[in-house]
């Protein structure tokens, strides 16, 4: 057996302490063997009671050494056990950084993080219980040691009605094996249950529920850990929340106008389940158009007998406006108009609602209408800033084609006009070779002129829906054909999907970064290569022609590298030119592919 160094002096101790008392014991024994009859004499006792009080305070020595080695040894294993929390938060924080920088929606975030608190709690199982904004419970998430169907009931069992009652009522946030919960039904009923709750801002966002063994228990350490990581999980989940909502929407603006539904019908999609849920006859929804015209659109739903009172009532009423109110109202039921209202406070309109004789009229139903009211609201104000952007879209288009008509025709055409001049003179003086070199430089700049007209018409047409791959191999093909510059191409088939907005952006600077190598490059040989490098895009086009310094970039061409970075910066991607005098020129560009589904 091993003997530690801290074991030494108390053994040495001990030792001590039996050696003098047998010590003492022999020599009384030995006197009374000797000498029965007699007593000791008083030096001997005085020896003897000086030695009992050495071996009383030996005694105490050893005994304190005892408790002090067993205090050290109870701080060793205390320290070792922070150290093992330290290791395990700080495992948990790299897991959930990693989550959170990689994560593309909210599903693999929870799931994530999730399998992270599994790994660092040693649960038998955990759930999170994900909520929306208005504190409804949305489809759970669970994991443990059960097979996956067990576990996908588990989930649809935390979000049933009953349980999401009892839970919403519960403030303990805790239960023990035997208890009554519906957390510890079924496969769970043999552990203890613990609930932490998930915010941000005091938003509720979720429940995560940890269930643990009745032997492990939640220690301070590790339920302090886990609500920092909620703290962190929520932030991620508010953000792809967030940020969803903007590609939606942003999704919703960029629709095709032919493609997206009138918004009489998206009203209307709302008000007609909106009736039968107020146990209302009619409404009529008054709302200014979110055109320029500033007219006013109006809709009417509902029975014809409930619109007849309905219109009757209206006209004898005054316009309401300000937050949900009931007018008084002749006939069997009661009118109630609503204004509609922007972010920004504005009123836009109002709805006007024929509730039924009878009908509840409580806090319910008046959040309810409300609610709907905000929501014509919102798709009356995304309906104009959709508008505003396609306008700003035209707009911002036309300026780009009016520098490019003055840049390049415009020039072309003052040169010629300057050209006719001077021929007019060299006829007249009899000077013919200049004359025919003067005609030689007119018909070479018509030519350009003409290609550049061809080309700016081709690329004001809109994307062609064949794909980024066959428009490159397309355009490679024309563009030997038309200049005799061979491309040779490095682009992988599997293209990733782009919005068509973005698509048309990138093809409009791979059109110019060409035009670019015929004017300027007098390039032999064009490499156009494609392909996703982690989450990005990379398109380069590169010559092999004179390059340039970019202090010595004419005018002309400054607005083409312009135009390009641009429509770059426009879908979010890094744009770059590469260039030495007499190297060649590489475009580059990189497109980080999550960020295409902005315009999407």
């Amino acid at each position: 057996m091993r003997t530690s160094i801290r074991s030494i002096p108390r053994k040495l101790l001990l030792t001590g302490v039996i050696g003098i008392a047998l010590s003492l014991i022999g020599i009384g024994l030995d006197w009374n063997l000797q000498t029965p009859n007699s007593f000791l004499s008083v030096d001997f006792r005085l020896v003897s009671g000086l030695e009992l009080m050495g071996l009383g305070l030996l005694a105490a020595l050893a005994l304190g050494l005892v408790r002090q080695q067993r205090l050290i040894r109870m701080e060793l294993a205390d320290n070792e056990q922070k150290m093992i929390s330290m290791e395990r938060e700080l495992k948990g924080v790299q897991w959930i950084n990693r989550i959170l920088t990689t994560a593309q929606d909210e599903k693999q975030l929870v799931e994530g993080a999730l399998n992270m608190i599994l790994d660092i709690s040693g649960a038998t199982a955990v759930s999170l219980v994900p909520m929306d904004e208005w504190g409804i419970p949305l489809p759970a998430y669970s994991l443990g040691k059960l097979p996956q169907p067990m576990l996908t009931s588990w989930a649809e069992h935390l979000t049933a009605l009953r349980v999401r009652k009892i839970c919403h009522q519960c403030q303990r946030l805790h239960a023990e094996a035997g208890e009554k919960c519906p957390l510890l039904e079924g496969p769970y009923s043999a552990v203890d249950v613990y609930c932490l709750p998930m915010q941000r801002n005091e938003l509720m966002l979720g429940m995560l529920n940890l269930y643990l063994l009745p032997s492990q228990k939640l220690d301070a350490s590790l339920r302090a850990f886990l609500e920092q990581i909620l703290v962190e999980i929520g932030q991620g989940v508010e953000t792809l929340r967030q940020r969803s909502r903007e590609l939606n929407t942003l999704r919703y603006y960029q629709q095709d106008e032919r493609e997206s539904p009138d918004l009489g019908s998206q009203f209307g999609g709302l008000i007609e389940d909106l009736l039968p849920l107020l146990e209302a006859e009619a409404a009529i929804l008054r709302v200014q158009s979110p055109d320029l015209s500033g007219g006013l659109l109006r809709l009417t739903f509902g029975t014809s007998s409930g619109l007849a009172v309905l219109e009757n009532s209206a006209r004898q009423s005054a316009q309401v406006v300000g937050v949900t109110e009931a007018v008084e109202a002749k006939g069997p039921g009661r009118l109630q108009v609503n204004s509609l209202m922007l972010p920004d406070g504005s009123s836009v309109g109002e709805l006007w609602i024929w509730l039924r004789d009878g009908a509840e009229s409580g806090e319910c139903q008046s959040s309810l209408i409300e609610v709907i009211a905000h929501q014509v609201g919102l798709l009356l104000e995304m309906e104009r800033f959709r508008k505003s952007i396609k306008f700003e879209t035209v707009v911002q288009e036309r300026i780009r084609l009016a520098r490019e008509i003055h840049d390049n025709l415009a020039q072309t055409l003052a040169f010629l006009k300057l050209t006719t001049a001077q021929m007019q003179n060299y006829l007249g003086q009899g000077d013919y070779p200049r004359l025919n070199q003067a005609i030689k430089q007119s018909y070479q700049a018509l030519s350009e002129a003409y290609i550049d007209t061809r080309k700016s018409i081709e690329d004001l047409r809109l994307a062609p829906r064949e794909g980024l791959f066959n428009w490159l191999s397309r355009l490679s093909k024309d563009y030997e054909r038309d200049f005799s510059i061979p491309i040779q191409m490095d682009v992988t088939q599997e293209m990733p999907a782009l919005n068509p907005e973005i698509e048309i952006q990138i093809m409009r600077i791979i059109q110019e970064a060409l035009n670019n190598v015929r004017k300027h490059a007098d390039a032999r040989h064009v490499d156009i290569r494609a392909h996703s490098q982690k989450e990005d895009l990379i398109i380069e086009i590169q010559d092999d022609g004179c390059g340039f310094s970019p202090a010595e970039v004419p005018e002309i061409s400054r607005f083409g590298l312009r135009g390009m970075r641009e429509r770059a910066e426009a879908v979010g991607a890094d744009f770059q030119v590469l260039s030495q005098p007499g190297q060649g020129t590489t475009v580059r560009l990189q497109l980080p592919i999550p960020l295409q589904e902005v315009i999407s």
